[in-house]
């Protein structure tokens, strides 16, 4: 597993001040443990764009509510099955970024 952590004036180009990333490699059964828990985080959204490959989410931003002090939060999920193996990454990032501002940061990776 990886984690990234970076907070501060590295992230200003961005429009962020939170950026927190976790990538790992895991089985079916657990990836569907991770599949449903970011499936039910996006009940709570302001807007989303999912995609699907059969039926599994392979792609996810979304639009959490803002902080109290009027910041965006994002969480962002990626994941690509190669032979059992699911390659997943999970992004929470929080500024005044829009989703517009964030396809530059977080690109699709190619299927």
């Amino acid at each position: 597993m990886k984690k990234t952590v970076i907070n501060g004036s590295r992230l200003e180009p961005y429009k962020l001040d939170t950026y927190k990333s976790l990538s790992f490699e895991v089985a079916e059964a657990a990836f569907h443990k991770v599949e449903i828990l970011i499936i039910k985080d996006s009940n709570a959204a302001e807007d989303k764009q999912m995609e699907y490959v059969g039926d599994h989410l392979t792609y996810a931003v979304i639009s959490l509510p803002k902080t109290y002090t009027g910041l965006n939060r994002f969480l962002c999920f990626q994941a690509r099955e190669e032979r059992g193996v699911w390659t997943v990454t999970v992004v929470y990032l929080r500024g005044t970024a829009s989703v517009e501002d964030l396809e530059s940061m977080f690109n699709k990776r190619k299927k």
